[in-house]
């Protein structure tokens, strides 16, 4: 069965910078804000069990004591829509699953773009800053399960009525103590995470004027472009050395959070001398950075591109490198390609490390870097592992080669969720 694929249009960015200031037609909300919810049928506030970081965790409702688990961030999106920040984990309210069905649970999640953690705040008429919450996604309402007054009663989306248990007093909407809008005509940065590993111990990743860790293989010099895709939330910080840095990979390198992903092959006979290594935008379907230098009679390059591609129903970002290494000598040679990083998949077999005189020796990888503010882990290394070939690549000039499937003979198993592989390097022809 194939996965499927998203349309594709593939970014090659100058700077890597996500919430740049930006022309914006939409009016802007009200102030954000932070508040306790006490729901007005038995003057219970919305808790965070413990205060805990949990991420899945449901809430509940419990008396209210000023603990900043009862605490609340209102972001505004758009008109009454807002999103919810619990401020001792720094996620969103979310309603789990995207679901419509009565009693889903109200957790807290990872912050994304989904309209699953968006909500419209009602006023309910005669109350002073009293409001039903109203799910976006599903336009249900939050409330205790059951219409229970019980302390630890867990949170879920009912049908919305005028019943007391679905209505919330929101007693500092309004009333200063909120954030300042931004510039009239502007759009802000959005409401993240400081960075994807949701850990505000390490630097945040995004905005201006954020740590970025160098090339490992740079030898000083700090030659930087980004690869991405429209609407990733964590491009790729691409090198000279055919490095890459993936802000958007649950990991920690140097202190930030990210994964650090590198080709020993670059050094290959000595780390290369002052003006001897070729940087430059390959051509084809899909732009991609392209690494060349020779070392003795070994000729070696390195290309790294971004594709989005679509998991179970989620997209996620994936870069895919090629290694080429190029024996122009009169005896073999062995050049491993030694990839690293996490979750780094090689979709190519080690046999291919000894290269015989006048031949070429491909290797391939694959990572998944983003998941495009949906909140789902990125699928891990062995879900993006590829089929082995079974015939000879075409020669086609990479990256213009594609194929719209692949042959059934050469598909290997792996766990759900199947990352899409293809089978014939790199991608899927134009449709």
């Amino acid at each position: 069965m194939k996965c499927p694929v998203a349309p594709r249009r593939s970014v090659l960015l100058a700077v890597a910078a996500l919430a740049v200031m930006v022309p914006a037609t939409a009016a802007h909300a009200a102030d954000g804000f932070t508040s306790t919810m006490v729901n007005q049928a038995n003057g219970n506030c919305a808790d965070v069990p413990g205060g805990a970081g949990t991420s899945g965790l449901q809430l509940v409702q419990w008396s209210c004591n000023s603990g900043t688990n009862q605490s609340f961030t209102f972001t505004p999106v758009s008109g009454d829509v807002y999103t919810i920040g619990t401020v001792t984990a720094g996620d969103c309210l979310d309603i789990s699953g995207a679901s419509d069905s009565d009693n889903a649970a109200v957790i807290q999640y990872g912050c994304h773009s989904g309209t699953n953690q968006q909500f419209h705040l009602k006023p309910v008429s005669g109350a002073s800053n009293t409001f039903t919450v109203v799910s976006v996604s599903s336009g249900k309402c939050v409330a205790p399960s059951g219409d229970s007054t019980v302390n630890n009663t867990a949170l879920v989306q009912l049908p919305c009525s005028g019943a007391a248990s679905r209505a919330w007093q929101i007693a500092g909407f309004g009333g200063g103590g909120g954030t300042t809008p931004p510039p009239s005509g502007y759009q802000g940065i959005p409401n993240l995470n400081p960075n994807a590993c949701h850990n505000s111990g390490l630097p945040r990743a995004y905005g201006t004027n954020f740590q970025t860790p160098n090339d490992p293989y740079g030898q000083g010099f700090q030659n930087t472009t980004a690869l991405g895709w429209d609407g990733n939330y964590w491009p790729v910080f691409s090198y000279l050395s055919g490095s890459f840095f993936a802000r958007g990979v649950n990991s920690t390198y140097n202190g930030l959070c990210g994964g650090m992903y590198s080709f020993s092959a670059y050094n290959y006979g000595g780390a290369p001398g002052r003006q001897s290594v070729q940087w430059t935008e390959d051509n084809g379907y899909l732009p991609a950075m392209k690494t060349s230098r020779t070392s003795g009679n070994v000729g070696i390059t390195i290309k790294n591109f971004a594709d989005k591609e679509t998991v179970n129903g989620n997209s996620f970002m994936l870069v895919y490198t090629r290694v080429s290494v190029t024996d122009n000598g009169s005896a073999a040679v062995t050049v491993p390609p030694g990839g690293s990083g996490p979750n780094l998949v090689r979709l190519t077999s080690s046999a291919l490390d000894t290269v015989q005189p006048g031949q070429t020796s491909n290797h391939d990888f694959v990572v998944a870097v983003d998941n495009f503010g949906n909140g789902r882990r990125c699928p891990p290394g062995r879900c993006c592992r590829a089929v082995r070939r079974t015939t000879t690549p075409p020669t086609t000039t990479w990256p213009r080669t594609g194929i719209r499937g692949w042959p059934s003979s050469t598909r290997s198993a792996c766990p759900t969720p199947r990352c899409p592989t293809p089978a014939t390097w790199p991608i899927r022809a134009p449709r």
